[in-house]
């Protein structure tokens, strides 16, 4: 049998600020939740059909260890969307473990483990990871939300927030870009030179379902002196295209760029 990890974690520790620059002002109190349990469910016959079902939840998050502050409610939202109810992050994970995947079961009895031999089972899941990617005085939340539900094949969803730890700003295109149109068509020529094709080819390539659907996304993130655009997989092309990701150069998008978002996009060259 498999034990599962039923403790929690919950360790408040200090960070020193994403940065090249030294402000000890800056550090920031982070809280690490680690959690998980087990469910076995009861479901109707003529769907188990003689196999027993399981329900397993995770959650792994690196978070702001104050939960009334703007980007701690922005990553509530975030990483618990169907959650209305919970007044902080630690309280929605509690919320989220305390609930099995539904799959039309009739009850459910929580439980210390789940059987070794997975082909035996159905073994039902949901995750949640949240961890932290620093770069200069930028601190990315990359917020993982991942499991199986039944079906063909599992779920997957990623997204990033970006929070200027200088200025207390939370960072998004909104606040980045003047010229959206810009960016976008940026994009496309990077999304164009990865596939050896023109924009007007990405169509008929499969590359994307269509040039006119693609974005400037909500979700990106810094990577040595670029910002990489994230699209979650569906979103702009099949599931087995996978998650798209598109850097694109800081240079290039200056010339697009707000007032705040050419001096950040400074600081990344």
């Amino acid at each position: 049998m498999k034990a599962i990890i039923a403790g929690l974690l919950a360790a408040a520790v200090l960070l020193p600020a994403c940065g090249g620059k030294e402000n000890k002002a800056k550090e920031t109190e982070f809280l690490t939740i680690r959690k998980e349990a087990s469910f076995k469910l009861t479901v109707p016959e003529d769907i188990a059909q003689g196999r027993p079902y399981y329900s397993t939840s995770k959650v792994d998050l690196t978070i702001p260890a104050d939960s009334v502050s703007e980007i701690s409610k922005l990553i509530l939202s975030t990483a618990f969307p169907d959650d209305s109810i919970s007044q902080g992050i630690s309280a929605a994970a509690d919320r989220f473990l305390s609930t099995p995947v539904d799959f039309v079961q009739t009850g459910a009895e929580k439980v210390g483990f789940v059987p070794d031999k997975p082909e035996d089972i159905v073994l039902l899941s949901k995750n949640i990871v949240i961890d932290t990617l620093c770069h200069n005085n930028l601190t990315t939340f990359h917020i993982v939300s991942q499991g199986y539900t039944g079906g063909a094949h599992g779920y997957y969803s990623a997204a990033y927030i970006n929070y200027d730890t200088e200025s207390g700003t939370v960072v998004n295109a909104e606040n980045l870009f003047a010229d959206q149109n810009g960016v976008r068509h940026l994009i496309l020529e990077s999304i164009a030179r990865k596939n050896n094709c023109k924009i007007e080819d990405l169509e008929k390539n499969g590359v994307v379902f269509s040039t006119g659907d693609v974005k400037v996304p909500k979700n990106f993130y810094p990577e040595a002196d670029s910002l990489v655009f994230y699209y979650n997989p569906y979103e702009i092309s099949s599931w087995a295209q996978g998650e798209v990701k598109v850097p694109v150069s800081a240079t290039s998008l200056a010339m697009y760029a707000t007032d705040y978002g050419k001096n950040f996009l400074k600081g990344m060259k």
